[in-house]
């Protein structure tokens, strides 16, 4: 049956363009990433609340999460740190876990838990470990500008990145958080009669979604729209304070606005100038070399619009390590198939030799078409396997 199988020279060169072929193709376009998707049984929960110490951050925060965490099923082991300003908790769970089903678990319980919070808590954030989504490329833009320049502009860019449909999130270093600053002069406001207490009170009642229902009459129903919430730097200065029959006191009167930022809790710095950093990570399964050069191309032509003085810098690319060990790996398949093809003409002649070589390159490629059925991407971890497996050395 292999004699004559084997016998069937047509047969055996029209696999053999197959798996050339087709294997040229998979190797081609299967996705290239950095490291693997592997999900470490590990989720990360921050909680934050400006301000709060150490000791009440673990009293009021840590423990009651603790308590019904616990509860979670899988759960091997709670590690929780608090600090000023807030605390985190680890879960470990057993190895082999669900991930979606863990992290659904974890959510459901912070929103049983959160109500028990201090009002002034942020909102908890769980998070999976995942190796895929570390960042995959960082872009520093910076410049002789003012912050609030260059804030503008990586906001900008930031938006163009996050349109990708390659790109999983866009994290920001160095930013600043903009800040409405309300100075009260206490001599006008108690020329007008009020306190202090007058006037934040009436901030306080500003600004509010109000669900007006709706108006019914005989020729249809109509949404009611209360303009009540403050979008301009004109809907904050015509607040009401005080209002009589003759004349109404707003904000403008008693206050000075002004817009500026947060003190900075983090400092960002490219070539010893500030700086703002867009750390990029790409979604799981998709192409890092090609979603890389997409986000390169995009700041390419952007730098033809945007000032002369920013500077965009690109720094972190882990394409260029894929790169690298891909280079490797067909180095290693041809340095393989040369040796090979060398030794075997001095001892067996032309046509054996031949066939020998083929067979290497093929078996290369059959193992991306056997890669993409199982789903599997290229990356560290199969092409140092490769590389490994084909070295002649």
């Amino acid at each position: 049956m292999i004699e004559k199988l084997l016998s069937q020279r047509k047969l055996i060169l029209t696999f053999l363009f197959f798996f050339i072929t087709f294997g040229t193709y998979k190797y081609i376009s299967l996705p290239k990433e950095s490291d693997p998707d592997i999900s470490l049984p590990v989720i990360y929960i921050s909680l934050s609340n400006e301000g709060i110490s150490p000791k009440d951050s673990e009293r009021l925060l840590i423990k009651p999460f603790e308590r019904e965490l616990k509860n979670i099923e899988g759960v091997k082991k709670i590690s929780s740190t608090a600090y000023l300003g807030g605390g985190n908790i680890v879960l470990e769970f057993d190895a082999g876990f669900n991930s979606d089903k863990a992290l659904s678990d974890t959510r459901v319980k912070i929103d049983l838990t959160k109500n028990k919070l201090p009002d002034e808590t942020e909102e908890p954030k769980a998070t999976e470990v995942n190796l895929s989504r570390f960042p995959v490329l960082a872009v520093a833009i910076s410049g002789n500008l003012e912050d609030r320049v260059i804030q503008k502009y990586s906001k900008y860019l930031k938006r163009k990145i996050e349109s990708f449909s390659e790109v999983l999130e866009v994290n920001t270093l160095g930013e600043s958080e903009r800040e409405v600053k309300i100075i009260v002069n206490p001599d006008i406001v108690r020329n007008y009669g009020l306190t202090n207490k007058d006037v934040l009170a009436s901030i306080a009642q500003s600004n509010l979604m109000i669900p007006a229902g709706t108006l019914s009459n005989e020729k249809g129903s109509f949404n009611l729209k209360i303009p009540s919430l403050i979008e301009n730097r004109e809907d904050l200065l015509n607040i009401p304070i005080k209002s009589t029959t003759d004349a109404v006191v707003t904000l403008e009167d008693v206050a000075e606005i002004r817009d500026s930022f947060k003190d900075k809790l983090g400092f960002a710095r490219n070539n010893g100038q500030n700086a703002i950093i867009l750390e990029i990570s790409k979604r799981t399964g998709e192409n890092i070399i090609e979603t890389i050069n997409k986000i390169k191309d995009l700041i390419k032509n952007e730098k033809e619009v945007l000032p002369k003085a920013l500077n965009i810098g690109i720094f972190q690319d882990e394409s260029e390590k894929i790169k690298t060990q891909i280079k490797d790996l067909e180095n290693n398949v041809i340095l393989a198939t040369l040796i090979v093809l060398v030794i075997i003409i001095l001892f067996m002649g032309w046509k054996s030799a031949f066939l020998v070589s083929v067979s290497i390159p093929s078996s290369f490629l059959l193992s991306m078409i056997i890669l993409s059925f199982f789903n599997v991407t290229i990356n560290v971890v199969v092409l140092f396997a490769l590389i490994l497996f084909r070295n002649p050395f």
